[in-house]
């Protein structure tokens, strides 16, 4: 995973994030509630110290970083370690994977979606979480990278090349939404292109 050895040593930095932005973290939080399922068995992939996972009601988590799980495991999420592209679930056993900005830290995203649909039911979801490449955010994030000990070897992705990953991988029925506008943080609208923060839900088909 880019950036594993930084989280070891710096996650405290990165949880704190949230803390010190906590409009950016509400306005995220909520235009994921408009695609995770209020119901249901659920993982997160890269749960980190749980910031999604607990308020979404997600009962099960995975993260290569024991020193982030660990206290995901204290606020009651069934945590193990692990990275998304080798899930230790058997197939079919859950209705619906998320994963917030974890997909710029997978070594082989396309493995990882095709992880997470098969350990997903038929007609479950995956929902993704993420700053769109393409967006003004993408265009901050990439000015900063090499500064920044979390970023500076993640890849970002544009909408149009995580969705068309996501196709690859079987999921369909691609809905997305987008949120954090440069003009309105707390802003979230159909569509990408403009919101740093976009939201991309599949369906598991064939």
């Amino acid at each position: 995973m880019a950036g594993e050895e930084a989280f070891k040593k710096n996650y405290q930095r990165y949880d704190k994030w949230f803390e010190d932005n906590p409009s950016l973290y509400e306005t995220e939080l909520e235009a994921l509630k408009r695609f995770v399922p209020k119901s249901g068995k659920g993982f997160e992939s890269g749960v980190g110290t749980g910031k999604f996972a607990l308020p979404l009601n997600i009962e099960f988590g995975i993260d290569p970083v024991k020193e982030m799980f660990e206290e995901a495991i204290k606020n009651g999420i069934k945590t193990v370690c692990a990275k998304g592209e080798n899930l230790p679930f058997k197939d079919n056993c859950f209705d619906f994977g998320l994963a917030v900005t974890t997909i710029c830290f997978y070594d082989d995203i396309l493995l990882s979606f095709k992880e997470a649909k098969r350990v997903i039911k038929k007609g479950g979801c995956l929902v993704l979480g993420f700053v769109d490449n393409g967006s003004w955010m993408g265009k901050v994030y990439r000015e900063k990278k090499h500064k920044n000990p979390f970023y500076k070897d993640a890849v970002f992705y544009t909408v149009d090349e995580v969705k068309e990953l996501l196709e690859t991988a079987g999921f369909e029925k691609i809905e997305i939404i987008q949120a954090i506008f440069e003009d309105n943080l707390k802003k979230i609208a159909q569509g990408y292109g403009k919101g740093g923060f976009a939201v991309i839900k599949g369906v598991k088909g064939r």
